[in-house]
């Protein structure tokens, strides 16, 4: 599952955001697997973004849910670092183009592996 965030991540819109990513996962007519963040748009991450992006990743990895991110720039990789999201995030799920994370989950279903 790719979802885009059409927006910065803050206190305004963080309840919205965490919403979206449990109906989407609960909702679902089929289990999802993978859930990639498309955070193109996604161009500021203030305090309270930052603690539900980490409920959300902490959820979906309850749910043996692989999280990814694409699409990400610079500056949304650093506000993972400035709030210690990235020890939460495989080092090898950051993908540029959005097509990227379909290709390696269809190559490693075809291989047998999980994540």
């Amino acid at each position: 599952m790719v979802y885009r965030f059409g927006a910065p991540l803050y206190f305004a819109n963080a309840t919205l955001f965490l919403d979206d990513v449990e109906r989407l996962v609960t909702q679902s007519p089929t289990p999802v697997r993978w859930f990639v963040l498309d955070a193109q748009a996604m161009v500021d991450v203030d305090t309270t973004g930052a603690g539900v992006l980490r409920q959300a990743i902490t959820m979906l990895k309850k749910q043996n849910i692989t999280f990814a991110v694409s699409r990400a720039d610079r500056s949304f990789r650093s506000w993972l670092e400035r709030y210690q999201l990235m020890e939460l995030i495989d080092p090898d799920r950051f993908y540029r183009p959005t097509g990227t994370p379909r290709r390696r989950f269809d190559s490693r279903q075809q291989h047998g592996t999980r994540k």
